[in-house]
């Protein structure tokens, strides 16, 4: 499963390491991104868009949190912090994963994989969903064309 990643982090060290980490054991997820404030991640994602955020707590301008306060975060976040205390936080705005720095390989291969099996669920629900639709849709129609004497038309 191919995924487009933004890396939200306002240290530029620990943002190379995890693109290094995830160029280096994850060939699926492309890095088409990195912000370091909450202000240029909200920029960014008006005009792009990302299946998987990595975003750390703390940031220039802010935490992330004020990121979600915006308004909603399509995409599925992992955050990456120095920080334990904000772990809970975190899962109430639906984190997949809280990963402490430095990050371990393990970790986030876990991460991933969590990312992954959300990323099928979703997949599968949206197209069970479509296909009632569309189910539904069909036997109403022909319903509609059916006459009184219970002939179709």
């Amino acid at each position: 499963m191919f995924m487009k990643a933004l890396i939200v982090e306002d240290e530029p060290r620990a943002q190379r390491m995890l693109e290094n980490l995830l160029h280096t054991h994850f060939p699926e997820i492309q890095v088409i991104g990195a912000t370091a404030s909450v202000q240029e991640t909200l920029g960014w994602l008006s005009r792009h868009k990302a299946d998987l955020i990595f975003m750390d707590v703390e940031l220039q301008d802010g935490n992330c949190f004020d990121i979600f306060a915006a308004g909603p975060v399509d995409a599925q976040v992992v955050m990456t912090t120095a920080y334990d205390n904000y772990a809970v936080k975190a899962f109430e705005v639906n984190s997949v994963d809280y990963l402490l720095k430095p990050v371990e390989v393990d970790d986030l291969r876990r991460a991933v994989e969590r990312v992954k099996e959300r990323l099928r669920w979703i997949s599968r629900k949206c197209w069970k969903l479509s296909g009632r639709r569309r189910f539904r849709r069909r036997r109403d129609s022909h319903r509609s064309r059916a006459s009184p004497s219970g002939r179709s038309s």
